[in-house]
């Protein structure tokens, strides 16, 4: 197997049994790969990565010094590098018998995966935290204050974010009990418990405790207090007194200088203009904070995870969608969609693009009739946007733009991708009813034409979706259409209106040596070999096949292959890394390189296309990485896969691909995977998915 679970730092074994079937040890493989992920992040292994991380110091600190920079950076949003400097306190704690350092980096630990919103993590860091808190009364530490609080607010804001609303306010009031009578976190406690009461149903109590903090000295905890009350106005059917008080939350934010806090404040006033029936009004203000989102740019704020107000900028993107939807404007509803839809990652591309790097642009979405306009004739993009209720769907044709409203809810939506991808990873299944389910409620109303190139843009869990695989009356979508996908409609846009990258060279990469021999991937090895023959190039394999020579020479070939094992990091997808000799190289690396020279990056690893979605639809993970690094297009895989099914269907991709687009290529090669009894389950051919440009 090349496999690798969708968590972090866990990589499967090759497959104990050679000779593959149409039901091999590969899904069995890839469950124990699940199962370390699991357990990659305990206690003794974080110590552990902990202990390498304090040797590899220049500058050693104290483990006071580590817990201060794992505060700063989670506040940051680093939460990763948050993770690794709270780990190295944790390893001196141990080192030591330092049962102080080893409860406050716990404490960091719960902090850091609060706000990442790994949830399972910080309530198990919270309450190792309350557990070691509990040896400590003899020492000169503030207990109840400085570990109990901060643990008990964390397993609130855990519960809170579950809709657990009577277990948070059980932990929000022990916070609140334990913190000191002028510690700072009390504001933070008692914008949570009102919060929980709003989440509740009970506007009134939580107005009691917001009515309190609207008048605080701080502007930006008035504008959130403020904002409470306006949810509590709503939640009552007062859209008058709602109106007022979230204009004086935008007032507050502007004072605070906190266009994040004024961006939600807007969001409230247009809800409350909906509530009052004045829609032109709420259109219009919705747009204001269509404007304001796409200014943050996915920016994290402490102050709301803080507050309790846990909040998705997403949400701001739905409404606007619906209410355009709902108002007949099918191009406006796809215009507010795209507004969001990876507009960060759009920004560092053309940036790239245009020798511009570092240098902030002020372009907007492009508009869906000028992308419909540069389409060429036989490509159709289909655009999702999951709305909680029903999912939209936007076939876009150089003929023009139309609509659909697909009776699919979020949550649906979300079990069907997820037991279809179970089905294919644990069964390797070929008569596929989550298939046939899917594409009867996603595809089968869109009127796709047979032969013609389908560009996916996905949205949410979409993105995890082998949509190519989805199987209609004649089988699998491939079997009759080439099927590419992109981050966004106008990032298809600047693509086809871009010169086509023509750089000749080819670096490839494969069967590293990761210095375990049950780590080898002896397909992989012939995999770059084969493909260097036919591009013309030289593989480096082995000892070669090195994090120096990807470094070095990534950047001016034309065609990048890396055949690998891969980690993606869920914390922080920008530390995924691909697992190479001497070294990984990590998404970060990768998105500071100039790979403009690359007309395609082939990533013949577990689950490089995976990664991470935040609000606005933003996609982080190597997807996003090599495309602002600048290459024109990715072929990236959805789950672990196995090793001589993906050497099989590589060779045959770029046998074709010398004479084909890139799209029809993958396709030729899944078809023909699908016709040999050894590949034709989803499990061995339908991973791979190309983004970018499919010519």
């Amino acid at each position: 197997m090349r496999p690798f679970a969708i968590a972090l730092f866990a990589l499967c074994m090759p497959a104990a049994v050679s000779g593959q079937s149409a039901a091999p040890a590969g899904p069995i493989a890839a469950l124990l790969a699940e199962q370390r992920a699991r357990d990659a992040e305990t206690a003794t292994a974080i110590a552990s990565r902990g202990r390498l991380l304090y040797d590899a110091d220049r500058t050693q600190k104290d483990w006071q010094g580590y817990c201060a920079d794992s505060q700063r950076l989670s506040d940051n949003g680093e939460f990763r590098r948050a993770i690794r400097q709270a780990s190295k306190a944790l390893y001196l704690g141990e080192r030591d018998n330092n049962a102080v350092a080893l409860a406050f980096a716990m404490r960091d630990l719960a902090y850091a995966y609060g706000f990442a919103g790994e949830l399972d993590k910080a309530e198990e860091w919270a309450k190792k935290t309350v557990d070691a808190s509990r040896g400590l009364s003899n020492t000169r530490v503030d207990v109840d204050n400085e570990l109990i609080a901060p643990a008990n607010k964390v397993l609130g804001d855990a519960a809170l974010r579950r809709n657990r609303t009577d277990e948070a306010l059980r932990h929000y009031e022990a916070a609140l009990g334990a913190a000191g009578f002028f510690s700072n976190q009390k504001t933070d406690i008692r914008l949570a418990i009102a919060a929980a009461h709003l989440k509740r149903g009970e506007p009134a109590k939580a107005r009691e405790i917001l009515a309190k903090e609207a008048g605080a000295s701080d502007p930006a905890v008035a504008a959130v207090a403020r904002r409470g009350l306006g949810d509590a106005a709503l939640a009552e059917g007062r859209a008058v007194d709602a109106r007022v008080q979230f204009e004086r939350a935008i007032r507050s934010a502007g004072e605070a200088k906190d266009r994040y806090g004024e961006m939600w404040a807007t969001y409230g006033l247009a809800r409350a203009l909906l509530a009052a029936g004045e829609k032109e009004a709420a259109l219009r203000t919705l747009d204001e904070a269509l404007v304001l989102a796409e200014g943050l740019r996915g920016r994290f704020r402490t102050v709301e995870f803080k507050s309790g107000f846990f909040a998705d900028v997403q949400d701001i993107f739905d409404a606007a969608v619906a209410a355009h939807a709902d108002a007949g404007d099918p191009s406006r509803a796809l215009e507010a969609s795209e507004r969001g839809r990876a507009r960060a990652a759009l920004d560092q591309i053309r940036e790239r693009t245009r020798g511009a790097r570092g240098r902030k642009t002020a372009e907007t979405a492009r508009r869906p009739a000028d992308v419909a306009a540069s389409l060429p004739e036989g490509t159709v993009l289909v655009a999702y946007h999951v709305l909680p209720e029903r999912t939209l769907a936007w076939t876009v044709r150089r003929a023009g733009v139309a609509m659909q409203s697909l009776a699919v809810k979020s949550r649906d939506l979300d079990a069907a991708i997820r037991d279809w991808r179970e089905s294919i990873t644990r069964f390797a299944a070929t008569d596929d009813e989550g298939a046939k389910r899917l594409h009867a409620q996603l595809v089968a109303p869109l009127g796709l034409r047979e032969g013609e190139t389908v560009v996916f843009v996905p949205h949410k869990v979409l993105h995890l979706a082998p949509l190519h695989a989805l199987a209609g009356a004649h089988g699998p979508l491939v079997g009759t259409n080439p099927v590419a996908y992109a981050l966004s409609l106008s990032a298809v846009a600047d693509s086809l209106s871009a010169p086509p990258a023509s750089a000749p060279g080819l670096l490839a990469l494969g069967n590293p040596d990761l210095a375990d021999p049950q780590l080898d991937l002896p397909a992989a090895e012939e995999e770059v070999k084969a493909i260097a023959s036919l591009a013309g190039g030289k593989a480096f394999v082995r000892g070669e096949a090195s994090a120096r020579r990807f470094r070095s020479s990534a950047a001016g070939a034309g065609l990048v292959h890396v055949a690998a094992h891969a980690t993606v990091d869920e914390v922080d997808p920008l530390y995924s890394a691909l697992k190479l000799a001497a070294g990984d190289v990590e998404a970060r690396e990768i998105h500071d390189m100039d790979l403009r020279s690359a007309r395609l990056v082939t990533l013949s690893a577990c689950s490089s296309g995976l990664g991470k979605v935040s609000g606005g639809d933003e996609f982080w993970g190597f997807k996003r990485a090599f495309l602002v690094a600048g290459a024109r297009s990715l072929l990236v895989s959805l789950w672990p896969v196995a090793d001589e099914s993906t050497s099989r269907l590589m060779r045959s991709f770029y046998r074709h691909r010398q004479t084909m687009g890139a799209a029809q290529a993958l396709r030729t090669a899944q078809v023909e995977a699908l016709g040999r009894r050894e590949d034709g389950a989803p499990l061995f051919w339908a991973p791979f998915v190309l983004v970018g440009d499919w010519r």
